[in-house]
């Protein structure tokens, strides 16, 4: 948000291999905002279970995990650390709510807690390896909603704080469906398949 309020979005333009992805993604992570962020991060991932996000993220989506290599890469940091940082997995969010709204064609939402939250980059992705798409993205990796190249859409409301437990946040699992999946119920089986962190519809 800049001094007279007006909020400020960064285009981003993603072509290559998740690995790339990563690289490039690491230059942005340096720069502020998102630097400015990465103690949040760390507020919010202090029982992060890295090598449980390893494995689960190894067997569900092998892309996303190269991208956090790329960007362990491009960041200088352990793998560990950035699996801790922005996987998405395990993390303690703060009471937080949003909405939104789909009709006749349309998907419209709005956030509901401080923008000092969000990354402020709409990201257009051309993988080699999943669809294209786009997406506002969450902490580098996430995406808080988006269509992909099939004309899928996907986004997420927060419910409540009371239901959570160990897995990925809404905006991870949000990116693994806009990546690989064509159809609704190609969604509905990916999301069968993740271990979801909150209670999010």
């Amino acid at each position: 948000m800049n001094k007279e309020g007006e909020f400020v979005v960064n285009i981003v333009d993603l072509r290559g291999s998740y690995y790339q992805f990563g690289l490039e993604q690491s230059r942005e992570a340096e720069l502020s905002p998102l630097k400015e962020k990465l103690g949040i991060l760390n507020r919010w991932t202090t029982n992060s279970n890295f090598q449980k996000a390893k494995e689960v993220l190894l067997n569900v989506s092998p892309n996303l995990f190269q991208e956090l290599e790329g960007l362990a890469q491009g960041l200088d940091k352990s793998m560990d650390t950035v699996i801790k940082l922005y996987s998405g997995y395990d993390i303690e969010f703060p009471p937080m709510g949003c909405t939104t709204l789909v009709n006749n064609g349309y998907y419209v939402r709005n956030y509901d807690f401080s923008d000092d939250f969000y990354d402020a980059r709409l990201v257009f992705s051309n993988p080699t390896d999943g669809y294209r798409c786009v997406g506002f993205s969450q902490s580098i990796i996430g995406r808080l909603d988006g269509m992909n190249e099939k004309g899928l859409v996907a986004g997420l409301h927060f419910v409540n704080n009371e239901y959570g437990q160990e897995g990925f946040s809404a905006t991870t699992i949000v990116r693994l469906i806009l990546e690989q999946c064509a159809t609704t119920e190609e969604a509905i089986n990916c999301i069968k398949n993740i271990p979801h962190g909150d209670c999010y519809n």
